[in-house]
């Protein structure tokens, strides 16, 4: 309960300061403003700074239209606000880098600026630009594909194909269309296994199953396999695990499976999401797999944090939940936070980390250099012929 007072906290300092300066700069940009128009732009910024909170109690109020309709609102603003933000803030800092030019040059030196008005419309078009073009991307799923030999694979397989998906955070805001373009990216690609690493199901509702029932077509010949993420435990871990079994997942929480006679498959829930939100025994442990030798071992985590027994007994890891940062330039602040931001890293044992950028969207349905993914892994004999990728 501290930690997640801490977060909101947080969050609402940071995104309340940006709401701040939005005002700040709007007001600079058309003085003199009148209070009369003052008033209605910072009460719409307040119920937008509020709008988390908002969202969540008309969700559980069942009103699912008018959630529909204000989170998307409420999410599109979110992801304009911070782009906003990054266009006015560089004008700033080149404003200020001129000014201190200009001082501390011995000879006249004229140095171009802008106006406030203009800085303001011309950072305001630009986020709209890039917003629009950010739902674009974020509806046209990117195929990734990952060929990993080892000699723990049996010759006789010729191909063995995993596909991972990602972070999809399916919801009340969800469109039915895109699900479609999942399942349809999903079944292109003919999967042996099926394995999503977190965060697959987010929000509020009583009934995910409008979002999940297309899972449940899916049957690929050696099963579906999840682990959960944050949002699973935002949801509420048991809730949320019904729901992925529902879907059709095996769901490994600190478990292994035996996929078949030569791959193993293990998984553990998201270590943050236990701290926080502890088991009701107190649980707040990922509880680690006891692993066999001689098998290729397949580790699924939902954070791309490497353990160091892992990095020993296991071959490949699948994790998510960065999202490559989801809206440029945000990924250069996540990058800090995880130093294995996005795509296949190799170990110096041969261990092999991917990180997928995720399928789905979290907030903002906008995704700026971070297109979403679904991740084709063939595994193949060190002595066999990589596959032809089809």
């Amino acid at each position: 309960m501290k930690s997640m007072s801490l977060f909101l906290l947080t969050f609402f300092t940071l995104y309340g300061s940006i709401h701040l300066y939005f005002f700040l700069k709007c007001r600079s940009a058309f003085s003199p403003v009148t209070p009369w128009l003052l008033f209605p732009l910072a009460l719409f910024l307040v119920l937008m700074l509020l709008s988390p909170i908002l969202v969540h109690v008309i969700e559980t109020c069942r009103q699912d239209a008018l959630t529909r309709f204000f989170a998307r609102m409420a999410y599109f603003w979110m992801g304009f606000l911070f782009l906003f933000f990054c266009m006015s803030l560089t004008a700033d800092l080149y404003h200020g880098l001129a000014f201190l030019a200009g001082n501390l040059s011995t000879k006249q030196v004229h140095i171009p600026v802008l106006s406030s008005v203009a800085v303001f419309l011309l950072s305001t078009g630009m986020a709209l630009l890039i917003c629009i073009y950010g739902m674009y991307e974020a509806r046209h799923i990117k195929t990734e594909r990952l060929v990993i030999s080892s000699a723990k694979i049996p010759m006789e397989i010729g191909r063995f194909r995993i596909v991972q998906i990602s972070d999809l955070h399916l919801g009340i805001t969800t469109r039915a269309n895109q699900i479609d373009r999942i399942i349809a990216s999903i079944r292109e690609t003919k999967p042996d296994l099926l394995v999503c690493t977190g965060d697959l199901i987010d929000g509020q509702p009583d009934s995910f199953s409008p979002q999940l029932a297309p899972f449940r077509q899916l049957n690929p010949p050696f099963g579906k396999y999840a682990v959960t993420g944050n949002h699973e435990f935002y949801v509420g871990l048991e809730r949320a695990v019904t729901w992925l079994k529902w879907s059709g997942f095996i769901v490994l929480q600190g478990e292994r499976a035996d996929v078949n006679h030569w791959i193993t498959l293990a998984g553990v829930d998201d270590r943050k999401g236990l701290q926080k939100h502890p088991a009701p025994d107190g649980t707040t442990a990922d509880p680690m797999p006891t692993l066999p030798d001689r098998r290729f071992t397949l580790f699924l985590k939902h954070r791309p944090l490497i353990d160091a027994k892992m990095v020993r007994i296991a071959d490949l890891q699948l994790s998510g939940h960065t999202h490559k940062g989801q809206i440029f330039p945000f990924g250069l602040f996540t990058r800090l936070l995880f130093p294995y931001h996005s795509g296949d890293y190799t170990f110096p044992n041969g261990f092999r980390l991917y990180v997928s950028r995720g399928t789905g969207t979290w907030g903002p349905p906008i995704r700026f250099l971070a297109p979403p993914e679904i991740t084709v892994i063939d595994l193949v004999t060190s002595a066999g012929i990589a596959p032809d990728g089809k």
